[in-house]
């Protein structure tokens, strides 16, 4: 009986010194992690809609909103590191995105930088793979 303990317990070794080997670099992770959050963004600009529902209709224009030239579009960039991701948007030429997605006194909040529902199951599907691996 103390041998099948034994067998256990080493396998449970192996196993432990995997996910060891395989967390000390979680950088192809964060990428597609960034990516995956990167397309999604992208997505709310196709769909003209935030977490909550339809952006609220141009006043001024015909077109579809935060659409007139892309920039605000072709802001949105991924980044990651070894142990993080982010989707972020605006730089020097975009400097109205924040006022854009989080909306002013003047501008409708149309939020575009948020993470859908099935791309979030998708990243906790991704990281717990990679995190447990075959432990269970």
């Amino acid at each position: 009986m103390a041998k099948n303990v034994e067998v256990q317990m080493e396998g449970l070794k192996l196993r432990l010194a995997k996910m060891r080997k395989r967390l000390k670099n979680p950088s192809p992770q964060m990428q597609k992690t960034s990516i995956l959050m990167y397309k999604d963004v992208n997505d709310h600009f196709k769909k003209t809609k935030s977490d909550t529902g339809s952006w609220k209709p141009l006043k001024y224009r015909t077109g579809k909103p935060l659409q007139d030239t892309g920039a605000l579009k072709s802001s949105v960039q991924a980044k990651n590191t070894r142990d993080s991701a982010v989707v972020s948007a605006g730089n020097s030429r975009v400097d109205y995105a924040a006022a854009q997605n989080y909306g002013t006194k003047t501008i409708p909040s149309r939020k575009f930088m948020w993470i859908s529902k099935g791309i979030r199951e998708n990243i906790t599907k991704l990281l717990g793979k990679f995190f447990i691996g075959n432990m269970l």
